[in-house]
């Protein structure tokens, strides 16, 4: 797992995987990939092209968990990446498909309390 900085963009490693319907996924079916740049919004658009690859269908809509842990509660990603820190350390995403019982069951934090 290697971080490199190309004209001041951070490459990341991002490591993926898609929940079923009710938002259990498999501990071994993770890919991995390399991202450039702390854009979610960019961030998500490549996960979708990667889900459509993987499901020969491109989805509807997708939610990106970040999970803390292994044993870590499912939170929907909505803000930028970190910037680069100084160490290489793998993003965890874990995709949440639109229509299903596990995304309409996700709690988005409230990005402007204070």
């Amino acid at each position: 797992r290697v971080l490199y900085m190309v004209l001041g963009q951070a490459w990341r490693t991002i490591v993926f995987v898609r929940a079923n319907a009710e938002g259990f996924y498999d501990e071994h079916g993770w890919h991995m990939f390399p991202f450039r740049g702390r854009s979610v919004n960019h961030l998500r658009n490549e996960l979708a092209d990667r889900i459509a690859f993987i499901d020969g269908q491109y989805p509807d809509g997708i939610a990106m968990c970040v999970r803390a842990g292994l044993y870590g509660r499912l939170t929907p990603l909505v803000v930028d990446l970190p910037r680069y820190s100084g160490h290489a350390e793998a993003h965890q995403i874990v995709v949440m498909m639109s229509g299903t019982p596990a995304y309409d069951e996700l709690r988005y934090p409230d990005v402007n309390a204070i």
